[in-house]
Parts: structure tokens; C-alpha cells; sequence
């Protein structure tokens, strides 16, 4: 696959009509390609947002006293 320049991407994200049409199509086999046609979802259960951690990017690091924290008890 060729890279793309930012100015190309901007010229296909104005693009209308036919040549609009062309590069969806092109995007959605590529994805497919790439992807296949299945569709995973994952979800994560939490049984307690109690952390010793503190990383930054994190909603549930430990410094962050605006989260209500919870444990979910063992019979739950």
C-alpha cells in the first residue's frame, strides 16, 4: 500500500460524487482485506476500579479523588 500525503488525504476527504463513491469502495475492500468481515467485540468486567497505580492516562489511577471507587463482593 502507498502512503498518502496529508494534502492527498484532505483532496479525498472533499472528494463528492463518482470519485467519492470510488474511494469508499477502495477503503471498505481494503478494509476487508486487511480485517476480514467478522466483528469481535471485547468488553473488560471490573470487579473493583481500586488501583495502586498512578498512570496518567488512566480514569481510575490512583490520584484521581474525583472517582467513586467500588469492589464488588465476591457473592455479586
Amino acid at each position: 500500500m502507498k502512503d498518502i500525503t496529508i494534502e492527498q488525504l484532505s483532496l479525498m476527504l472533499k472528494s463528492k460524487g463518482e470519485d467519492s463513491e470510488l474511494i469508499r469502495k477502495k477503503a471498505n475492500s481494503l478494509t476487508e482485506k486487511i480485517f476480514g468481515r467478522n466483528i469481535y467485540l471485547r468488553g473488560i468486567i471490573e470487579f473493583s476500579n481500586l488501583c495502586t497505580k498512578d498512570c496518567l492516562y488512566c480514569g481510575i489511577r490512583r490520584s484521581n479523588k474525583n472517582l467513586e471507587r467500588y469492589t464488588i463482593e465476591k457473592e455479586e
